[in-house]
């Protein structure tokens, strides 16, 4: 994918895997998009013996290549739904259109938004990372599948726990960028379970044991990964 995205960013070349470098593995994690694995090796180094980093850690000259793959969530705090409060250029690109402001869980199934808004909430609760696989479908009824990765960030004005992350696709059809995408099905989602650090804040909401929140009809795995105590 070499077009040129909204505003004269180029796709960065970890959009095909083939074409990607090698990555540097982190241990005990599944494969992930070269994309994703630069915002989740970022992300652990600026939150060093937190367990959450500020939104102002953030240094995007680390990370230009998937600058355009970011987006930021936020939860609403009366019911479950999460507002696109940043949706890069290149995710604009796959949608056809500006996504900053909409409601993200409307972009999926209607019987997989509670479960997956489930999994959100532990991000933020929990200050876990997550990683979700999803089909996309365009309007044209062509089908490629995407990456995302969440990891959650603090504001730094109003001490909110948001969702930073990635939309990456892992296929390279010639029509992606070119035709809108229309839909998503989750295939599965999975958290990176961090081990919490002693004395660290606690998230936006209260934490749950891992069952009382696993979605009934979302595939869910939690894998070990990250920082442990030191």
């Amino acid at each position: 994918m070499r077009q040129q995205l909204v505003g004269g960013d180029k796709v960065p070349n970890g959009m095909n895997p083939i074409e990607s470098e090698t990555p540097i593995p982190v241990p005990t994690l599944p494969d992930l998009h070269p994309g994703s694995r630069a915002l989740f090796r970022h992300w652990e180094a600026i939150r060093g013996e937190r367990s959450v980093p500020s939104r102002s850690d953030l240094d995007l000259r680390r990370i230009t290549d998937i600058v355009p793959w970011l987006f930021i969530l936020e939860r609403n705090p009366v019911r479950q739904a999460y507002r696109w409060r940043l949706a890069g250029t290149g995710i604009g690109l796959l949608w056809g259109r500006e996504l900053t402001g909409g409601e993200f869980l409307d972009e999926w199934r209607a019987h997989e938004r509670p479960g997956f808004g489930a999994i959100l909430d532990r991000v933020v609760a929990e200050l876990q990372p997550c990683i979700a696989r999803a089909h996309a479908m365009s309007i044209d009824g062509d089908w490629v599948k995407l990456e995302l990765l969440g990891v959650p960030i603090r504001t730094t004005a109003s001490n909110q726990v948001q969702i930073l992350g990635t939309v990456l696709p892992l296929e390279n059809p010639k029509w992606l960028g070119h035709v809108p995408l229309d839909s998503l099905s989750l295939q599965n989602t999975k958290l990176i379970w961090t081990e919490p650090i002693p004395g660290a804040p606690p998230g936006l909401l209260p934490a749950s044991p891992p069952s009382s929140l696993e979605p009934a009809n979302t595939p869910f795995t939690v894998i070990q990964g990250g920082k442990r105590d030191r």
